[in-house]
């Protein structure tokens, strides 16, 4: 019974946390890009440093595939209290270089 207790106990901690991941960057339409990520270094995190790595990110994507991106939109939160982590998204669009 132990056993199976630890199981569940597992498996439902492995779902949390990857339900937690990065998405990564996620085609929203057409050449319009969304990536976000998160600073879970917590007041020792970085604001700037968040949002300069997803600039960064979007512009590598868009320099992969022969393009520049555009910003259309950018969001970022300050890291808060209780888990509320640091957050930058930006979608960028891509347009031919």
């Amino acid at each position: 019974m132990e056993k199976i207790t630890s199981a569940v106990a597992f498996a439902t901690f492995f779902l949390i946390l990857s339900g937690c991941a990065n998405p990564g960057i996620v085609r929203l339409s057409g050449n319009t890009y969304m990536l976000s990520k998160e600073d879970h270094a917590g007041i020792f995190g970085s604001q700037a440093r968040l949002q300069a790595d997803v600039i960064k990110q979007a512009n590598a994507f868009a320099e992969s595939q022969g393009k520049v991106a555009l910003p259309v939109s950018t969001h970022a939160t300050p890291v808060g209290v209780l888990g509320h982590w640091a957050m930058c998204s930006r979608q960028p669009s891509s347009v031919p270089a």
